[in-house]
């Protein structure tokens, strides 16, 4: 047995552990927690004795080995048709989990800003070239969150008309693993789909309506659409 996949309507939490257990009791190197939104992958590896696990960005694709997770050259990305449901599983993973930011609308602005970095970084990269928006299962999050806050300076500097000068991602650097582990397979500049408009509406759903009716949208969304 080389992987286990749990599908069970179960929070993220309770759905590890016994993910956990089950690998501990098999002979399975990797782990698949799904429960219909949310869904994580888990590594085993034995040290000094012990079973220790360790979440990482995916599971290899056929002949691939573990250590080639994340090295993704633009030409293996590939179109989806249901940016909804990848952003919604975001947006329950940041809702409950980020230090530091909570409130819908500004989970949305972050969001907006990391589509626009992975966007850039798929018109900059050459068709053979590994991309820079991607994490690998032998990086450490705050290298990952590094590579993609210098994605953004650039950006900001080739859309200085959009992004305020000192404008930043501020979302902790787990959260920013946990966006690029779950975009990084997929072509957004070429899928027929609008990604910022489902990206925004996805956050809408939850807690973006005002009183009046009103409804936030991003400065630079604002910008780019006029």
């Amino acid at each position: 047995m080389y992987i286990i996949v749990e599908c069970k309507k179960k929070n993220r939490n309770d759905g590890k552990d016994e993910l956990k257990d089950y690998l501990r009791l098999s002979k399975a190197k990797l782990g698949v927690w799904f429960n219909g939104e949310e869904r994580l992958f888990i590594r085993k590896y034995e040290k000094n004795g012990e079973i220790l696990f360790e979440e990482i960005p995916n599971i290899p694709k056929y002949q691939q080995r573990l250590e080639d997770i994340g090295k993704f050259r633009k030409k293996d990305l590939k179109i989806t048709y249901n940016l909804k449901t990848i952003f919604k599983t975001i947006r329950n993973h940041l809702a409950g989990n980020t230090k530091g930011v909570t409130r819908d609308e500004v989970l949305a602005k972050e969001l907006i800003n990391l589509i626009f970095c992975k966007i850039y970084d798929e018109k900059n990269t050459r068709m053979d070239d590994i991309l820079e928006f991607r994490i690998g299962i032998d990086e450490l999050p705050n290298q990952v969150a590094t590579r993609i806050k210098n994605i953004f300076v650039k950006v900001k500097n080739n859309y200085d008309d959009l992004f305020e000068e000192n404008e930043n991602i501020n979302l902790d650097d787990n959260s920013i693993n946990y966006v690029v582990g779950e975009l990084q397979n997929y072509y957004l500049m070429e899928t027929e789909r609008d990604v910022i408009a489902d990206a925004f509406e996805t956050f809408i759903g939850h807690a973006l309506k005002g009183e009046q009716g009103q409804f936030f949208t991003p400065r630079n969304v604002i910008k780019s659409l006029v």
